[in-house]
C-alpha cells in the first residue's frame, strides 16, 4: 500500500457517545480506518406502556389538533408503535392528517410520509426555535396544537406556543436516561482526559448533557473540559441543535455539519482531522503522520500513546531542542524520570525505520528533530 491509500481515518481514535444509532456510526467510522471507541452516555426508552402516553392518545383522537408539530422521526414512529399496540394507529392517522402537519427537519417529514400523511412544510434549518416563528400565523386563542416532544425535559417550543393563547397538547413517546450501564463512558470519558482520543461524536443534545454529567459524577469535569479546549480530543456534533448543547457545556469550538446527517458528521469529523495529518521528509524518508499511524515509505507503524505525544512535541518545535523538563511535563505530565523518556526515544526511532536517526539526544538538555521537509 502506497502513502496515497493510506485511509482518511487511518490511525484517529473516535469516540461514539450516541446508542441508538452508536453501530451505524461505528461502522461509518470503521469503514475510513478509524479505531471507535463505543460509549454511549444516552440510553432511549420507548414509552409503548405508559399511561399518560396512552391517555393522550385517545384524547388527540377525541378532538384531534388544527396544528401537528412533529420534532422527531424516532418520537413520531414510537407514537404510532405505541398507538398500534393499543389498536388505535389508524384513528391516530385520522385525527392527525385533519390537521396542518409541520416538520423540524427531513427526517422528522420522512416519518410523516412514511405513515401516510401529508405536511404542510419542514422547518430548512431544522431548529425547532425556528419552526415556531414560522408558525406564528396559525397561532392564536382557540387553535389546538399537537406538539410531539422528544425525550428531554426541554418545552421552550410548548411555551412560546401558550404565549400566543393556543392550547398545547404535548406527546412524550420516549424518554432520554442515563445508560444502564455507565462503565464504556466513563472509559471513554477517562481516555479524553488523558488525550488519548482525537474526537469525540454526539448525536443529540442530551448525549452532551449526560456525558458531562457522569464526567461531574466522577469528579473529571475539568479535566474533561480542558482536554476538549486543547483540541485533544475535537467535538463533532451531528447538527447545529446538538453544538448549541455543547456550547451550553462550555465547548468552545464543536465542529457540525450544517444539517443533522450521519453522513456529513462523518465528513465534518474526516475534514477536522485531516487537519491533524502530516506529510513530511526526515533523511530522505518520506512520513505520512495520521494520529497513532506512521507511514515511512511503503512501511506502517503504529505509535504507542507516548511515542505519538513525543513525536507531536518534537515535530512542533522542529530544529530546535525541547528540554527534557518540557517532554517529561507534555508527554507523562511529571519531570524527573529522564530513564522513561530515553527509553521511548528509543522505541521511537525503532518506529521510524531510517528517519529515526533525525531524533537527537542532546545529554543533559533535551531532545531535537531535524527540521523537516513538508510535502506538498
Amino acid at each position: 500500500m502506497t502513502n496515497s491509500e493510506m485511509l482518511p481515518l487511518e490511525g484517529f481514535s473516535v469516540g461514539v457517545t450516541a446508542d441508538r444509532r452508536g453501530h451505524e456510526l461505528t461502522e461509518l467510522l470503521s469503514r475510513l480506518g478509524s479505531r471507535v471507541i463505543q460509549g454511549p452516555s444516552i440510553h432511549t426508552v420507548a414509552l409503548v406502556a405508559d399511561d399518560a402516553l396512552a391517555n393522550t392518545t385517545t384524547a388527540v383522537i377525541a378532538n384531534p389538533p388544527d396544528v401537528t408539530v412533529v420534532t422527531t422521526a424516532i418520537g413520531l414512529r414510537s407514537w404510532f408503535s405505541a398507538a398500534g399496540a393499543w389498536n388505535l394507529d389508524d384513528d391516530l392517522a385520522a385525527a392527525l392528517g385533519r390537521s396542518r402537519i409541520v416538520a423540524r427537519g427531513p427526517k422528522s417529514l420522512g416519518a410523516v410520509r412514511a405513515l401516510g400523511l401529508d405536511a404542510a412544510w419542514q422547518e430548512e434549518s431544522e431548529r425547532l426555535a425556528n419552526l415556531v416563528v414560522r408558525l406564528g400565523p396559525w397561532l392564536g386563542p382557540g387553535v389546538r396544537v399537537v406538539v410531539q416532544i422528544d425525550g428531554g425535559h426541554d418545552s421552550a417550543a410548548s411555551e412560546s406556543i401558550r404565549a400566543t393563547g393556543a392550547e398545547v397538547v404535548e406527546v412524550r413517546s420516549y424518554r432520554w436516561n442515563l445508560p444502564p450501564d455507565p462503565r464504556p463512558a466513563l472509559r471513554l470519558i477517562r481516555l479524553a482526559c488523558e488525550s488519548r482520543l482525537d474526537a469525540i461524536a454526539f448525536t443529540s443534545p442530551p448525549a452532551v448533557h449526560n456525558l458531562f454529567e457522569l464526567a461531574a459524577n466522577e469528579g473529571l469535569t475539568d479535566r474533561l473540559s480542558d482536554a476538549v479546549a486543547r483540541g485533544m480530543p475535537v467535538v463533532a456534533c451531528v447538527g447545529p441543535a446538538t453544538a448549541e448543547a455543547a456550547r451550553h457545556a462550555g465547548i468552545a469550538a464543536p465542529v457540525f455539519p450544517d444539517r443533522g446527517r450521519l453522513g456529513l458528521l462523518i465528513r465534518t469529523i474526516t475534514r477536522a482531522l485531516g487537519g491533524h495529518r502530516h506529510e513530511l521528509t526526515i533523511d530522505n524518508c518520506r512520513l505520512v503522520i495520521q494520529g497513532a499511524t506512521v507511514r515511512i515509505d511503503d512501511t506502517t507503524a503504529t505509535l504507542t500513546d507516548k511515542e505519538r505525544r513525543l513525536l507531536a512535541l518534537l515535530l512542533d518545535n522542529a530544529g530546535s531542542i525541547v528540554s527534557n523538563e518540557r517532554l517529561l511535563w507534555g508527554v507523562w505530565g511529571e519531570a524527573g524520570n529522564e530513564h522513561i523518556l530515553d527509553v521511548t526515544l528509543a522505541r521511537l526511532r525503532r518506529r521510524l525505520g531510517p528517519a529515526g536517526a533525525a531524533v537527537h539526544r542532546v545529554p543533559r538538555r533535551g531532545l531535537w528533530i531535524e527540521a523537516p521537509a513538508m510535502v506538498g
